[in-house]
């Protein structure tokens, strides 16, 4: 476990459209595991935004993706932790797109709104 400054990151992936919900339940796991139980950190929040259509298609081999499943996290833990997140997710088939960036200062009352109209599958 590493002593140095915990920050609040957020983390959101896509998960391809397709993949079933224990399949996205147990990367919710994995995820949630690695920040509390490997890195000693927490997991801030967690929010399901559902199937959306993608703003373009995705291509990986030989599938094309218009839809994905998108989710939300906040965590806190050391920098490092940031890298083994990423390493999963990018090795996980599920997982289409994923982008963590660094919080400067978390406010639990600030609400992520999530406009209706994109909410459409």
């Amino acid at each position: 476990m590493s002593t140095s400054k915990h920050r609040h990151y957020e983390v959101i992936y896509l998960a391809q459209h397709k993949s079933s919900e224990e399949g996205r339940a147990a990367l919710a796991e994995r995820l949630k595991n690695t920040v509390e139980g490997t890195f000693g950190g927490e997991l801030v929040k967690a929010e399901s935004w559902g199937d959306r259509r993608l703003a373009y298609e995705i291509k990986i081999g030989a599938e094309r993706h218009t839809k994905a499943h998108y989710e939300y996290l906040v965590v806190k833990g050391p920098a490092n932790m940031t890298h083994e997140l990423e390493r999963i997710l990018r090795l996980n088939e599920l997982c289409i797109r994923f982008l963590t960036i660094k919080l400067d200062a978390y406010d639990a009352s600030v609400v992520v709104n999530v406009p209706t109209d994109i909410m459409e599958a």
